[in-house]
């Protein structure tokens, strides 16, 4: 394990780190090799998320009227240390939630690129002009930032999921109140720190680490002007119904069941590797992973036999090792989630055609199987 990585977590909140733990201190685990924890991390209450919106409130005015240039000069910037941390930013993300190195250093470049992009809006008009009925007059339409942004984010993509909120929100002049998944906690102070580091002021982006009820506490607060999440369904519809109930603005990316559609005239090479990529790519940790195959026009045995074969021969195992193609779930409750899951299928009366060969016993490890 490398040293440079975070092995301490604690809040962020108007600029200062903040190690209190008025709900304990929490271990942030390696579903990979369970007996070597990644590092520890304090857990906040009501009172956290509290003292971190009140942060962004006051910090808000400010940076807002900083400008779109300063404000995309620490993005850029943020985009420079995004790349030169990628390694040591990877390694965290694969040993906290278990996808192989490659997938952490995409990750990684994403959460790069994305601050780039960004930084490349802020320098764009956002203004609209539009006739008038009027003779001599003419309607000009004007952005301006929303206020206070609460941030919840899942752990299956803990650095690129975060950046895509984040950014667009600092560069907008937005101040920021983030809930991370508890599952992967050191990843997300290393992106606060990215920031930070970027020059980012005081108060503007807050970090608060701690059990869901934390993202309740946000979603509830009316200093809050708009939230932010990635997850479950049932979730975000609770999230949805609170936040609009006070008005404030929400904005919601939840579940998926994919499906990829094989014609018969379909380049099968080209088919199996893009569905086993799409099914069994980040573990099948994701929303938009392929969860169900139709096969048209006479393909379907041709097309089952060599997503067999394929699947059998996928690597399961740590994702350090850079044989790996697949890596651990993210924790051995998810592993209990497949688990019933495939069970149920089974019951419902799905063959099993193929399970991967290999795999490694472990709390977190699931053959990828293909049912039929």
């Amino acid at each position: 394990m490398s040293d440079s990585i975070v092995r301490t977590g604690a809040h962020l909140i108007g600029g200062d780190w903040s190690s209190q733990a008025p709900g304990g201190i929490a271990v942030s685990g390696n579903p990979a090799r369970p007996d070597e924890p990644v590092g520890e991390f304090p857990l906040g209450d009501a009172s956290t998320a509290a003292e971190a919106v009140t942060a962004a409130v006051e910090a808000q005015e400010a940076w807002a009227g900083a400008g779109f240039s300063s404000r995309a000069r620490v993005l850029e910037k943020a985009a420079v240390l995004f790349d030169e941390r990628a390694e040591e930013l990877a390694l965290l993300c694969t040993l906290e939630e278990g996808k192989t190195l490659p997938e952490s250093r995409g990750e990684a470049m994403m959460s790069a690129e994305t601050c780039r992009y960004q930084a490349g809006l802020a320098k764009t008009s956002t203004e609209r002009i539009f006739p008038s009925n009027n003779p001599g007059e003419t309607i000009r339409t004007v952005r301006a930032p929303l206020g206070v942004v609460g941030v919840i984010t899942p752990w299956n993509f803990p650095l690129m999921i975060p950046v895509w909120k984040i950014a667009p929100a600092l560069v907008s002049g937005n101040s920021v109140v983030w809930k991370p998944a508890s599952n992967t906690p050191l990843s997300a102070v290393a992106i606060a720190s990215v920031f930070t580091d970027a020059g980012l002021p005081p108060g503007v982006l807050n970090l608060v680490l701690g059990p869901g009820s934390m993202g309740g506490e946000l979603v509830a607060d009316d200093r809050v002007d708009g939230v932010t999440f990635t997850g479950s369904v049932s979730v975000g519809q609770g999230i949805r119904d609170v936040v609009t109930a006070r008005n404030g603005r929400v904005q919601l990316e939840l579940g998926g069941h994919n499906p990829c559609i094989v014609f018969g005239d379909a380049d099968l090479d080209v088919a199996v590797a893009g569905v086993v990529n799409g099914a069994m790519g980040a573990t099948g940790q994701k929303c938009t992973a392929t969860r169900r195959i139709i096969a048209v026009g006479g393909v379907h045995d041709e097309l089952v036999d060599r997503l067999a074969a394929a699947v059998t021969s996928l690597q399961v195992g740590d994702g350090q090792n850079p044989e790996t193609a697949i890596g651990p779930l993210v924790s051995a409750g998810a592993r209990a989630e497949v688990t019933e899951a495939v069970n149920q299928a089974q019951a419902e009366g799905a063959e099993t055609i193929a399970v991967t060969e290999g795999t490694p016993d472990g709390p977190c490890y699931f053959a990828p199987t293909l049912l039929a």
